[in-house]
């Protein structure tokens, strides 16, 4: 049990790094408001593979680090921009906890979709904030608006290879190492019910 303790929270560190890293070399700006990234993705491996707990702190991490080292500086409106890695880890997780005994990849394509869902209307609220907040600011309400129809697709395409990558990397975690995986810790705890009747 300490073992996987520390295998999860070596992990989590990891994949906030990589979020942190993805986020600076995985990142297309199309314009001031649409953005092309893939930082999200760790933490959906973390949310679906360790659970919403697990998600939400590595979330955290990820968030305050991005706008400790943002090229705009810590502004009133930062708190709110940190709340969009959060709820990829956080709502992941919990998505998938409450879906995962109907079907896998029926849960990974849910957890994704609405985790989806809710960063973009976070970030939207983060712009808002923005504007509101910070002199000078980049962000107006009416080009938010304007923008939004643009967002919402580019969050519908990335929906795609979020969904195939995350799948395929947590398959593979759950063959590594026994991480949210039922099936597997049912089997362990009737293999050493069964040793202590032979015992017996």
């Amino acid at each position: 049990m300490r073992n996987k303790r520390i295998f999860e929270i070596t992990f989590c560190a990891i994949m906030a790094a990589m979020a942190i890293a993805l986020n600076s070399v995985a990142s297309l700006q199309l314009t001031q408001a649409i953005k092309i990234t893939f930082y999200a993705l760790p933490l959906l491996v973390v949310g679906i593979c360790f659970g919403p707990l697990m998600g939400l702190t590595t979330g955290l991490v990820a968030g305050v680090v991005l706008q400790l080292i943002s090229p705009y500086g810590i502004s009133l409106s930062s708190p709110f921009w940190a709340l969009a890695p959060i709820a990829w880890g956080a709502i992941s997780g919990l998505i998938y906890k409450v879906t995962k005994k109907i079907n896998k990849w029926v849960a990974i394509i849910l957890s994704v979709a609405i985790a989806s869902i809710a960063a973009n209307l976070i970030n939207t609220f983060a712009m808002i904030m923005d504007s509101l907040l910070v002199k000078d600011s980049w962000y107006t309400i009416s080009a938010i608006m304007i923008d939004w129809p643009g967002r919402l697709l580019t969050m519908a395409v990335t929906m795609v290879p979020y969904i195939i990558i995350t799948g395929i990397v947590c398959d593979s975690l759950n063959h590594i190492y026994f991480i949210n995986n039922d099936e597997k810790e049912e089997k362990i705890e009737e293999e050493t019910i069964k040793e202590v009747d032979e015992n017996n």
